[in-house]
């Protein structure tokens, strides 16, 4: 039996991608361990094609072999988003794709120094980040969207299916069906025979259920759908709290580069 697995949140290349390929990674080599499956053969779902998904999906086909299946609800990818930093952790995990340099040179501009400033543009506060010297990438200004576009050019290039349409409405879990079957076999036998029996049912992968009327199974599933994700709710229950506070980056033209940070406490 595989149990599923969510971790969901805000789609930015940072911590979090990192943390959910490490998770994603010993949860599948745990489940390599048992006998089941070879690595390339896990069928591994990953839902939503924000920034996360996406770079999540091409370090579980380099690193463990398998290829995921990564479902977008939204029917076309849009120009959508504001400017997002990345800082040298993010861009290391980049790198091993290969992608780095592009970012940085092509769709990205480094960020020498970190200038902070009122509406009326007087300075706040302004300083050198220093993270090329200290981490050896740079801190990196970039457009939500044109970053999302290198990581899906790239994703397609490495053969990582991408199916738009699909909203996930809900997840079967092994355990689920296991119940069902149960239920099914007991009902089956008490009518054939008159009594009571119990029976086992072979626990299978978790079958993900969209809108459109499809379904799909999987060994492991992976959110990556945002804050309002449908992951979370369906795995963790819908009252989880949010997130307290809510952040804004917006980068201001070159050749003064500005990096407003807003910061609000939610209650």
């Amino acid at each position: 039996m595989r149990a599923v697995h969510a971790y969901s949140g805000r789609t930015a290349l940072r911590q979090s991608t990192i943390c959910r390929f490490q998770r994603a990674q010993a949860s599948t080599q745990r489940y390599v361990a048992s006998g089941t499956k070879r690595p390339e053969d896990l069928r591994v779902a990953i839902i939503g094609a924000g920034v996360g998904g996406p770079a999540l999906a091409m370090l579980l086909k380099k690193h463990l072999g398998c290829t995921p299946v990564v479902f977008e609800a939204a029917n076309v990818i849009k120009e959508v988003g504001a400017g997002i930093s990345l800082a040298p952790n993010g861009l290391r995990a980049l790198d091993s794709l290969g992608l780095a340099q592009r970012i940085c040179k092509e769709v990205g501009e480094p960020m020498q120094t970190m200038h902070v400033s009122r509406p009326d543009n007087s300075t706040i506060v302004s300083f050198p980040t220093l993270a090329m010297e200290q981490y050896g990438f740079p801190m990196t200004g970039v457009r939500r969207f044109r970053l999302l576009n290198v990581l899906l050019d790239k994703m397609e290039q490495m053969g990582i299916p991408l199916e738009f349409g699909k909203r996930l409405v809900d997840i079967q879990q092994p355990d689920q069906q296991k119940a069902a079957a149960i239920a099914t076999a007991t009902a089956s036998s008490s009518k054939s025979s008159g009594t009571s029996s119990t029976t086992s049912a072979p626990a299978g992968p978790a079958v993900l259920h969209f809108q459109d009327g499809n379904a799909y199974e999987a060994d492991l599933v992976v959110g990556f759908d945002g804050l309002r994700s449908r992951t979370r709710a369906l795995l963790k229950g819908g009252n989880e709290p949010p997130p307290r506070s809510q952040t804004l980056w917006q980068l201001r033209p070159w050749p003064r580069l500005c990096l407003v940070h807003i910061c609000r406490e939610t209650h």
